[in-house]
């Protein structure tokens, strides 16, 4: 019994620090949020550069897009561990998660955001923004 209130308030703290685009608009508003950590994932290198760059030009004086790791290959359980360490969001870019990457971003909280179109990646951060 003690052992799952002890994974449920655990589960509860992390959810609570995590970040997820929904709850970035009201923190940037209430002027809470000056940057917003992002790991990025693609299938390719060229997907990887353009991505990244389109990102980064999406800063502006209120909220500044950081991307701690871009990299190219699967969501794996290191980008997991460092999103969770960090409060980041993962997007994929026509990559999936490994099985056990999502089962740790489930546990954790760490949100993640597939896409197969670069303008819908962009645009939901702009959106959030």
């Amino acid at each position: 019994m003690a052992f799952r209130r002890e994974r449920d308030r655990e589960k509860a703290m992390a959810a609570s620090q995590k970040l997820s685009l929904d709850q970035l608009f009201n923190k940037i508003q209430e002027g809470r949020i000056k940057e917003l950590p992002l790991i990025v994932k693609t299938d390719v290198a060229g997907s990887a550069e353009v991505l990244a760059q389109a990102l980064k030009n999406l800063s502006n004086e209120k909220v500044k897009v950081s991307l701690l790791h871009v990299g190219v290959g699967a969501i794996n359980i290191n980008d997991v561990l460092l999103a969770s360490a960090s409060g980041a969001i993962i997007v994929g870019f026509n990559v999936r998660p490994e099985k056990k990457a999502e089962a740790e971003a489930e546990k954790s909280g760490v949100e993640l955001r597939l896409h197969t179109i670069i303008y819908n990646v962009t645009d939901e951060i702009r959106k959030a923004m």
